[in-house]
């Protein structure tokens, strides 16, 4: 039975997987645990960006589900404040500004709703399932 916690766990980690693909980092691994209310989304770093590109890239990608719901957010965000702590460079308002403007876009949404999907069937979707979900 899919309950209301599972489904936003889901819809959570649907978001950060929609938003590495959009800045085109490589989904390794997606997974979700109804009964621990968890869920994680491992990727593989793209080396060619800058580490100030990386690090913005990063923060939005942290911040995403935020937006959405605010619940279960507490390692994003202690995540996003490591990386903003590492680069006084990234401003706040510029990273919440690109994280509206990606949970808008229609492709970013695609990708969310397809993830979201596989991930009702599955409790786990590995970087096969996701490179044929995030094309």
């Amino acid at each position: 039975m899919i309950t209301a916690d599972a489904c936003r766990i889901m819809r959570h980690e649907s978001m950060h997987g929609a938003a590495f693909a959009a800045y085109g980092y490589v989904l390794e691994e997606i997974t979700w645990n109804g009964k621990m209310l968890c869920g994680q989304t491992r990727f593989t770093h793209a080396p060619e960006r800058s580490p100030l590109v990386r690090a913005f890239e990063l923060s939005v990608c942290f911040l995403v589900p935020s937006l959405h719901d605010p619940w279960g957010n507490d390692l994003d965000m202690a995540e996003l404040d490591r990386i903003r702590a590492s680069s006084e460079r990234l401003k706040p308002a510029e990273i919440h500004a690109e994280a509206a403007r990606l949970v808008a876009d229609p492709m970013f949404i695609d990708r969310r709703l397809r993830i979201e999907r596989a991930l009702m069937s599955s409790l786990r979707l590995d970087a096969y399932d996701l490179a044929e979900l995030v094309v």
